[in-house]
């Protein structure tokens, strides 16, 4: 879903429309997950109200069961994480290097509301992306808009193994089966990882497991229904 031109540049209007239309949609193209990353002129001379409007926003994707993962930022300094990354129900993702460590550009939590955030961390320095108007180049680039589709890729891949997961599911198991940062960090979750980070292999058999339980429930309601449906045809017999 494009609302930001060539340059980056986009308006807030243009936003909420992208935003709104993703819920309107999300049944017809089974939209599940969500990667959101934000910056520019624009989004800091919101008004509050437009703010706040933006981060409903955001929840209702959520609540609409879209798994939503916006970037925390690149302002580096505690308390840096604002809209949408704000959001109560979103996945907010902040950068690392490739050595695990918390790439110094990462904004931090906590939000406004005295909220901690991120929630993960996942490589956000030196990946290697497609390049604008280069034709098939490719450069390397850093920030956390570089984490967050990351992570959005994960949970995807978690909704593939597990259609039933839905997005506070998948953040739990993201949260949950995160490479805790003890020896820095350790308190968890905070505002510099989060719950720590991400862990592909990790999730995916928490996945699993959330799946294979269901099934069992299910199977086991199942037979549980169709005894008492025995039940009360022999009960009916005499």
């Amino acid at each position: 879903v494009k609302v930001l031109d060539s340059g980056g540049s986009g308006s807030f209007a243009e936003v909420m429309r992208g935003m709104e239309w993703t819920i309107d949609n999300k049944i017809k193209y089974n939209i599940r997950a969500a990667s959101m990353s934000l910056g520019g002129v624009w989004l800091i001379e919101l008004t509050q109200e437009q703010e706040e409007r933006v981060t409903t926003l955001a929840n209702e994707m959520v609540a609409a069961g879209i798994s939503l993962m916006i970037a925390a930022g690149n302002s580096a300094a505690y308390g840096t994480i604002g809209t949408p990354g704000a959001a109560k129900d979103v996945i907010t993702v902040g950068a690392t290097e490739d050595s695990k460590d918390l790439a110094v550009y990462s904004s931090k939590g906590p939000t406004h509301e005295g909220r901690i955030k991120p929630n993960v961390a996942a490589i956000g320095s030196a990946v290697m992306s497609v390049e604008a108007n280069s034709g098939n180049g490719y450069a390397s680039y850093s920030g956390t808009s570089m984490a967050t589709p990351m992570v959005a890729g994960m949970a995807a891949l978690l909704l593939q193994a597990n259609p039933d997961l839905q997005p506070l599911m998948v953040r739990s198991i993201l949260e949950s089966t995160a490479e805790y940062k003890w020896l820095s960090h350790p308190v968890r979750p905070n505002n510099d990882y989060g719950w720590g980070f991400v862990l592909m292999d990790a999730a995916l058999d928490e996945a699993i497991k959330y799946y294979d339980k269901a099934k069992q429930i299910f199977i086991g309601e199942s037979l549980n229904f169709a005894f008492a449906q025995a039940l009360i045809l022999q009960s009916d017999v005499y």
